[in-house]
């Protein structure tokens, strides 16, 4: 079994103002061992220019909001059977 390795992160939550209700959540690494406009600047503020930005192959909605916000096609891979995309976006 590989040994997992501990990446420096923010996690951030959006919270829905009416209900307090959590409606999404991502974590930003600030470096990856391998190989959304709120968090692209706050990757710019921590200074990372580049970020990589993953969904599912079927997740339409989140494909779309990952586009919209500059993505950029890279490849899709398989994660445990399933295909995931993967795009980058520009921080700069």
């Amino acid at each position: 079994m590989k040994e997992a390795t501990i990446v420096p992160s923010h996690m951030y939550l959006a919270v829905r103002r009416k209900d307090h209700k959590i409606v999404g959540m991502i974590d930003l690494r600030h470096h990856m061992n391998h190989p959304v406009r709120l968090n692209v600047l706050n990757a710019k503020a921590l200074g990372i220019s580049k970020l990589l930005v993953t969904c599912d192959e079927k997740n339409r909605g989140s494909e779309g909001v990952i586009l919209a916000n500059g993505g950029v096609y890279e490849k899709t891979i398989d994660v445990d059977g399933r295909g995931v995309k993967r795009y980058w976006i520009s921080a700069a």
